[in-house]
């Protein structure tokens, strides 16, 4: 079984004596490589082709939409190598990304069986879930579409736009081959208590792990549940060891809770100013200049030995 093999003190410790250049990067898409209008902008697009090793994305989004973003690339002279897909479920490479590096997803059965016991202990929850195929999207009621419409119209256009609850959503998702993540909604608004997030917890079983969701919903709190040791660090070092490379020669760039691992196992970890806590907790390097700011132009035109520099409150 893969295994994250380096610490982030481990990873640290190679990236202070080397190595001389960077040989692959991993980007998170949203507030990362995208900017606030959800496009690359051209400055971006022109130093990732000036990047001279392998380029990752890795995102929470499902296959079809980070193929999207690197045929852009594509066409703008950035060739991407590789996906990294629904937070480290799956990993793709390839020209047309065809040829599947990694996958760790959860069996149907189990998860719906996990579902009906979240459902019975928190009364209004909606769920959606991707299956099978990686853009599969199941969805279980219209409180779910509601929700996210009304609380994040920019992310249900993007992503729900046109989406219909399925008639029996635990019938869909029991007979699903594999499911890549289970998005869970509360009701009410959210009072920053965590209390879907402990509620979820209580009830989810072994062989799945809940955490907090990196979409954010002012109207509705929301947490995601992932098959266990599923990240995109995971999916990252998949890709990676299968050209040789090392998590010392790796810069992972991020900026929310889906990002964490992978900022703490690759040998350097950058984040915009505008990126979340937790996220700046685990760079190497916090940017002076926010997603919209092209921070990661200014990163890869800067020596190594600043970006070794461990995170400190600007």
């Amino acid at each position: 079984m893969l295994r994250i093999t380096a610490t982030l003190a481990l990873a640290r410790a190679f990236a202070a004596n080397g190595p001389r250049k960077l040989r692959a990067i991993a980007l998170d898409l949203d507030g990362t490589l995208c900017n606030s209008a959800g496009v690359v902008t051209d400055a971006t697009a022109a130093a990732l082709a000036a990047f001279d090793g392998t380029i990752i994305i890795a995102t929470g989004r499902g296959k079809s939409h980070a193929a999207g973003i690197a045929s852009d690339l594509r066409k703008r002279g950035a060739i991407v190598d590789a996906l990294v897909c629904s937070d480290g479920a799956v990993a793709y490479a390839g020209d047309a990304f065809d040829e599947l590096v990694f996958e760790r997803v959860a069996v149907g059965s189990v998860v719906a069986e996990s579902l009906r016991v979240i459902a019975d202990a928190v009364p209004g929850v909606s769920f959606g879930a991707e299956i099978n195929a990686a853009d599969g999207i199941a969805v279980s009621s219209q409180t779910y579409l509601d929700t996210i419409e009304r609380c994040n119209p920019y992310f249900f256009e993007k992503m729900l736009s046109g989406k219909k609850p399925v008639d029996d959503f635990f019938a869909t998702v029991a007979a699903a081959e594999r499911v890549n993540w289970v998005r869970c909604i509360g009701v009410g608004e959210d009072d920053g208590s965590g209390n879907l997030l402990a509620a979820v917890r209580a009830v989810t079983p072994a062989g799945l792990r809940c955490e907090p969701s990196t979409i954010q919903l002012p109207g509705g709190p929301e947490s995601v549940i992932v098959k266990p040791d599923t990240s995109k660090a995971v999916g990252i070092e998949a890709v990676v060891a299968s050209r040789g490379i090392g998590p010392e020669e790796v810069c992972a760039f991020g900026d929310a809770e889906n990002d964490h691992d992978m900022l703490s196992w690759a040998g350097f970890g950058v984040v915009p100013s505008n990126a979340r806590d937790g996220a700046k907790e685990r760079a190497t390097f916090v940017s002076s200049l926010s997603n919209d700011e092209d921070f990661i132009k200014d990163a890869l035109q800067r020596p190594l030995a600043e970006l070794r520099r461990e995170y400190t409150t600007p």
